[in-house]
C-alpha cells in the first residue's frame, strides 16, 4: 500500500481530513493524490485487499475515492460492502471510473455512492466535488453531535424532573406538614409556633417553586396541557398589583390599572380562559420587571383593552437595552439586573403561548417600555355561565 500523503495542519491545529483513494492505476493514483494532497491527508490503495486493510485500521478516512475496475474485487461489490457495513456506512464514497454509461452511474448511485466522476477527469472538478462532500459530511457529523447533546440534555432534564417530583417534594411536604402541626400545638411556646409558621411558609414557597419549574419544563417540551378555567382578568391583575404594591411603595412607584381607558368597574368582569397560578406568574413576572426597571417616583400603568379580545399593555419609564430588545423573551436573556437569571420574560411567553396568546414589545416613546400580552377571550357561552 502506498504511504499516506499528508497535507498541512488545519488552521485550528487539528488534523487534516483524510481521503482514501482506491485506484489500481499508479499514474491515476499519483494524479489524484497531487490534486488533493495540498490540504488533505491522502492514503492510497491499489486494490480491494489493500483498501479493506486500510479501512480496518483506525483512523478511518473521511471520504473514499473509488475506482470500480480493480484487479482483485468487483468495484460494485466493494461499494456495496462499504455502504452497508456499520463501520463505514457513514463515509461518503465518490466513484471515479472509466465506466461512463448512464447505467453505470445509476448503479453506483443506487448502491450508495454520493457522487460519480467519469474518467478522464478534470482536476478542479475532482477537488471541488471532494471538498463539497467533505463539507457535507462535517455538517452531518455536527448535526449528529448536536442531536446527541439534545438527547443527553433531555435525559438530564427528565432525571432532574424525577428527582424534584419524587425525591425532593416528598420530604419538603413532610417538613411543611410537621411545621403546620407544630404551629397549631397549644403546648408549644409562642417562639416555637412563630418559627414553625415561618418554616411552613418557606416550605410552601419551595414546593410552589418546584411545581412551577416542573410546569415550565413541561411547557418547554410541549407536554403540558394547562386547564382552562374561567378567570376574571381584572381581579387576577389586581391581586398581582396588591402583592407587588409594598415593594413599589418603598420606591414611591405607583401602579395604576385601567380597563378600556378608565378605572375598573367592580361590576364588569373581563373573562378569559386560563389557570390562576400560571396567569399570576405571567403577569407577576412582567409587572415586577416593569417596577424594577422604573426610576423612583415613577408610574407603572397596566391597561386592559377588552375588545375584540383582551390585550394587556404594561407601560413603564425605563428603556430595554438595545442589545437585548430582539431577544428579550428568549431563555436566559437578562439586561444585567442584579440577581436576574433571564427566565421571567421567557416563562411569561411560554405561558401565554400555551393558552393561545402572545407576549411582545410594543412601540413606546424613547426612555420608556411597553410590553403587550394578548389572550383569547372566554367564549360568550362560558363567560355567561
Amino acid at each position: 500500500m502506498d504511504r499516506p500523503t499528508a497535507g498541512p495542519a488545519a488552521p485550528d491545529g487539528s488534523y487534516c481530513q483524510r481521503v482514501l483513494i482506491i485506484e489500481d492505476d499508479p499514474l491515476n493514483r499519483r494524479v489524484l493524490a497531487s490534486i488533493l494532497a495540498p490540504d488533505l491527508m491522502v492514503t492510497l490503495a491499489g486494490d480491494g485487499a489493500q483498501a479493506l486493510t486500510r479501512l480496518a485500521t483506525p483512523p478511518l478516512p473521511d471520504l473514499v475515492l473509488l475506482d470500480l475496475v480493480l484487479p482483485d474485487v468487483d468495484g460494485y461489490g466493494l461499494l456495496r460492502q462499504l455502504t452497508a457495513a456499520p463501520e463505514t456506512a457513514a463515509i461518503p464514497v465518490v466513484v471515479v471510473s472509466a465506466l461512463n454509461t448512464s447505467g453505470d452511474e445509476i448503479r453506483g448511485l443506487e448502491l450508495g455512492a454520493v457522487d460519480y466522476i467519469t474518467k478522464p477527469f478534470h482536476p478542479a472538478l475532482v477537488r471541488a466535488r471532494v471538498h463539497n462532500h467533505l463539507a457535507l459530511a462535517r455538517a452531518r457529523r455536527q448535526l449528529e453531535r448536536q442531536n446527541r447533546e439534545l438527547q443527553d440534555a433531555a435525559r438530564l432534564r427528565d432525571d432532574v424532573d424525577h428527582i424534584l417530583r419524587h425525591d425532593l417534594k416528598s420530604p419538603i411536604a413532610s417538613v411543611l406538614s410537621a411545621a403546620e402541626l407544630l404551629s397549631l400545638d397549644a403546648d408549644a411556646g409562642d417562639r416555637a409556633r412563630t418559627t414553625a409558621r415561618e418554616i411552613a411558609r418557606s416550605s410552601a414557597r419551595v414546593l410552589e417553586m418546584v411545581d412551577r419549574y416542573l410546569i415550565l419544563a413541561q411547557l418547554e417540551s410541549g407536554r403540558f396541557r394547562p386547564p382552562r378555567d374561567e378567570i376574571d382578568l381584572v381581579v387576577l391583575i389586581a391581586a398581582v398589583v396588591a402583592e407587588l404594591g409594598r415593594g413599589a411603595l418603598r420606591r414611591a412607584i405607583a401602579i395604576r390599572l385601567l380597563v378600556d381607558g378608565a378605572l375598573p368597574d367592580p361590576m364588569a368582569a373581563v373573562p378569559i380562559l386560563g389557570e390562576v397560578a400560571l396567569m399570576s406568574t405571567l403577569f407577576g413576572n412582567l409587572v415586577k420587571n416593569a417596577v424594577e426597571a422604573s426610576p423612583d417616583h415613577a408610574e407603572v400603568v397596566i391597561e386592559i383593552a377588552t375588545a375584540p379580545a383582551p390585550v394587556i399593555t404594561i407601560r413603564n419609564a425605563g428603556e430595554v437595552p438595545a442589545a437585548i430588545r430582539e431577544r428579550m423573551f428568549e431563555k436566559y436573556t437578562t439586561g444585567g439586573k442584579r440577581g436576574g437569571v433571564g427566565l421571567g420574560c421567557y416563562s411569561a411567553r411560554l405561558i401565554a403561548t400555551a393558552f393561545g396568546g402572545s407576549v411582545g414589545l410594543a412601540p413606546s416613546p424613547p426612555g420608556h417600555t411597553a410590553v403587550t400580552v394578548t389572550l383569547p377571550a372566554a367564549p360568550v357561552s362560558e363567560a355567561a355561565r
